[in-house]
């Protein structure tokens, strides 16, 4: 599974969950900084912050430092790989923080 298709796998349980999920395709484009986490995904019951890697992707030292700074200030931040959309970690994380019936 290559990080676009790990992306789709998101949006897709996103959709499904009725979660509003912010995804920083291009951060230049975005006017984000460099660094700036994949995923903003809200929910009735969190946040959650994710960084999305391929199983031969490495955090950059900017994307460690912003990640130990929000896990800091008590946010939610991590990272997701293919493994975790294979063993049902991605989808039951999101449905930890979907909306509340």
């Amino acid at each position: 599974m290559t990080e676009a298709e790990l992306e789709h796998h998101i949006r897709r349980s996103c959709d499904r969950l009725g979660l509003y999920r912010f995804h920083v395709g291009n951060p230049r484009q975005a006017e984000c900084p460099g660094g700036w986490p994949d995923d903003v995904i809200i929910g009735d019951r969190g946040v959650l912050i994710r960084e999305n890697k391929s199983p031969a992707g490495t955090l950059t030292p900017v994307q460690r430092w912003i990640g130990k700074r929000m896990l800091d200030a008590g946010l939610d931040w991590a990272v997701w790989t293919p493994a975790d959309a294979w063993s049902g970690l991605i989808d039951a994380q999101l449905a930890a923080v979907a909306w509340a019936p």
